[in-house]
């Protein structure tokens, strides 16, 4: 009896493809080779036929090469014809959605026949390679889609079966950990520790023991803390049922001040960390701050791996208290939404874990571009912008595009938000907005940093607050890494909320209200409200500006904070005085993007010199990968890889010389020349146009700066009309904070 007649039918007329692997399971960013047999069918491969195999297009697995057999990712192409020949091509967009990067053989010289066989060797090790490397993120059911072109038509057809891989987490690297960042006396606060792998994947093989200690902040300085129940000098070995990730709920602290734990871990290349800082009040005030991730993408979709597995990696190893389901709406179809609603619902624990159901509406720009919807309840209507990529159009009728006529669908219900966002397509809110159902917008992901969003806001008379999200596409939401593609540049951004309750209720009244932020990705503690209890995201009107105070503690050392008016720094706060600067210390600094829509990152491999002096040591800031960085040094000259979305990145130099040290900085976009003396007198900044396009040089203190800030300040000459003032905040890791304005209208 044939289980599976349609199968049989279509192995005999198109053929079959298998899989002789090395291992039956492979590890996240290792070489490995991959040979795959394409036997023929009964239709055979003419003359100019082509085999392809798809990765998806959030897969960073590296791009193969035909040219250097002793390089990595070398692939060979045989036939057991040895008349036929095998002609090979590679395109990072030349397969399907969203099977996007294709190999692509192409048979010349003689046909084959019905049972010939090609053999595909991705990572063929025999003259010196060390094989082909696979993508850095954890998937439970890797493969490479295989599909057939026979006739030379341009009709190409999956192969059934295309061999499927377990790819998982590579050797325990590091130890992470997430707190909650407030809490108060006697009450209990969450602490996520989580082991992960060079790549940031959780290392559910980690069986270590670990140390958790509480640290206080005195002055400037963390010191010991063993009064904090729990944390004080606490033992906790992994099992297996920790799958890498530990949740503890019992951590009290007995005092007010301001946090962090140190955990130190057994046998791991980076055996300790500390957590972001907990800020302890005596009481809990009416509203708490709750960190979440309302934007990314899973395998119904774009993305990589289930709503379920990324579900459980948002609560179990980011530690995240809220999250988002975000598919593509053009290719998601009714059986997924089914699926969707069915995991929100089981995922969804009020007060400690809020799953919100939604998709993202993804028409072009010039149709209003990427929304992200999202639903209160565990279920609501799938209103697309297109069917462009769904085969049943049996519901097309629910489409709405562009987006103000799903504007008017939407319009108001009490249960629903929608979040401008820039991703592949950029939103356009100078054409499209509506003030009622998108109350907030997302200037930061894995695709860069768009302050330039808020900007457009605040020029088109917009009252509306910001969050940042990760767009992930590789299963990790609420802790989004940079991958080796260039679209996802930087690490995902997460949105902060001050909300009454953890509920979904909690949630979108606090996005109603703006009374929220965002991050480049780290758990930046802000807080910015005025002298009579406003806060961030209100309106507020008077005949003097408000008293705005700002309170912060950074991740890192934090080098600069500003209170901006609309789009001018109003107040830059001082954290370095001029005695903190040496000319002997300089920094060298670039960002930004080439445009706002796809293509965005721009390359900054460059070169810098030294004349009339010595370099004597040099290191990068807030470069995102760990293949970017300097790749040249001598006591002249430096060269770098770096690319940025946004974002910046730089390099701090100690010099040896006079201030008649002449510097050069070569970029592809331009070149900067200035000497020590000049930047006595200030930084020197040179624009290269794109979007803030820049390169900057100046002095660089020789201390680090503070982690805390509480600064008080009004605007004594507030502009007629609308000021709407936000803060924004850098860290020394080049990370970033942004807060919702403060609307203060003066009448």
């Amino acid at each position: 009896m044939i289980a599976n007649p349609n199968k049989v039918h279509h192995e005999i007329w198109y053929g079959k493809i298998e899989l002789l692997s090395e291992s039956p399971v492979l590890e996240a960013g290792s070489y490995c080779t991959l040979r795959y047999v394409y036997t023929v069918g009964r239709y055979g491969l003419d003359n100019g036929a082509r085999i392809r195999l798809l990765t998806r297009f959030a897969s960073d697995m590296e791009a193969p090469q035909w040219s250097d057999p002793q390089a990595d990712n070398y692939v060979t192409v045989t036939t057991s014809n040895p008349m036929a020949k095998a002609e090979i091509r590679y395109s990072e967009m030349g397969g399907r959605r969203p099977f996007f990067h294709a190999l692509e053989v192409e048979i010349k010289g003689e046909a084959l026949g019905e049972g010939d066989r090609v053999y595909i060797t991705l990572g063929d090790t025999s003259q010196g390679s060390r094989g082909q490397r696979v993508q850095t993120m954890v998937e439970a059911d890797f493969r490479m889609v295989a599909e057939v072109e026979c006739f030379q038509s341009g009709t190409w057809v999956e192969l059934a079966d295309s061999p499927v891989l377990p790819l998982v987490a590579a050797a325990p690297h590091r130890i992470v950990a997430a707190a909650r960042s407030m809490g108060a006396i006697g009450k209990p606060v969450p602490v996520t520790v989580r082991c992960v792998d060079a790549y940031y994947n959780p290392a559910v093989s980690y069986r270590g023991t670990i140390r958790l200690m509480a640290e206080k902040l005195d002055g400037e300085t963390f010191v010991p803390y063993a009064a904090a129940s729990g944390a004080d000098g606490r033992i906790y070995t992994f099992g297996e049922e920790d799958g890498g990730c530990r949740r503890f709920e019992d951590i009290v602290f007995g005092e007010t001040g301001m946090y962090r734990l140190k955990v130190e871990a057994d046998g791991l290349p980076e055996p300790f960390t500390v957590s972001n800082v907990i800020v302890v009040e005596a009481e809990r005030g009416r509203l708490e701050l709750y960190w979440g991730d309302l934007h990314a993408q899973y395998n119904n979709a774009l993305g990589i791996g289930s709503v379920e597995a990324a579900f459980r990696y948002a609560r179990d190893a980011a530690g995240i208290d809220f999250v988002g389901h975000q598919p593509n709406d053009f290719e998601f179809n009714c059986a997924s939404w089914e699926e969707a609603k069915e995991t929100v619902r089981r995922f969804h624990r009020p007060g400690v874990f809020v799953p919100f159901l939604g998709y993202e509406w993804s028409g072009n720009t010039p149709g209003g571009g990427d929304r992200n919807v999202h639903y209160l309840g565990d279920d609501g209507p799938l209103h697309r912008s297109s069917h462009w990529h769904i085969a049943d159009k049996s519901d097309a009728d629910m489409d709405r595009y562009p987006v103000d006529r799903l504007y008017e669908t939407l319009r108001g219900r009490d249960d629903v938000f929608i979040v401008p966002h820039v991703g592949g397509r950029r939103c356009d809110i100078t054409r499209y907005h509506d003030p009622e159902l998108e109350p907030v917008i997302e200037i930061c992901s894995t695709h860069g940093r768009f302050e330039w969003l808020l900007h457009e806001a605040l020029r088109n008379g917009y009252t509306i607050g910001v969050i940042g999200g990760s767009d992930d596409h590789s299963g990790r939401p609420g802790a989004s890494y940079p991958t080796a593609l260039s679209h996802f540049g930087v690490k995902g951004g997460l949105a902060a909320v001050y909300a009454e309750t953890l509920t979904r209720e909690g949630i979108f009244r606090a996005l109603k209200a703006r009374h929220t932020y965002a991050t480049s990705g780290e758990r930046i503690w802000l807080h910015v409200g005025t002298a009579d209890g406003h806060m961030m995201g209100d309106v507020i009107s008077g005949g003097a500006a408000p008293r705005i105070r700002v309170r912060a503690v950074g991740t890192a050392p934090i080098e600069r904070l500003e209170i901006v008016r609309n789009h001018e720094v109003a107040y830059a706060h001082p954290i370095f005085g001029q005695e903190d600067y040496s000319p002997g210390r300089i920094r060298v600094e670039w960002g930004g993007a080439l445009v706002k829509g796809r293509g965005r990152s721009a390359r900054w491999d460059g070169s810098l010199t030294v004349a009339n002096g010595r370099i004597r040591a040099a290191k990068t800031f807030a470069f995102d990968k760990p293949e970017q960085g300097i790749v040249h040094q001598d006591e002249r000259r430096l060269e770098w890889i770096s690319s940025t979305s946004g974002d910046h990145d730089g390099i701090i130099l100690d010099l040896e010389g006079g201030d008649d040290m002449q510097i050069r900085v070569e970029t592809p976009y331009g070149e900067l020349d200035v000497s020590v003396r000049e930047l006595a007198t200030g930084p020197v900044r040179r624009e290269f146009g794109g979007v803030e396009l820049y390169c900057l040089i100046s002095l660089q203190p020789t201390k680090s700066g503070v982690i805390a800030v509480d600064v008080e300040w009004q605007d004594l000459e507030p502009l007629e009309g609308r000021n709407a003032y936000w803060v924004r905040l850098v860290q020394e890791d080049g990370e970033m904070a942004w807060s919702s304005p403060i609307y203060f209208h003066k009448c």
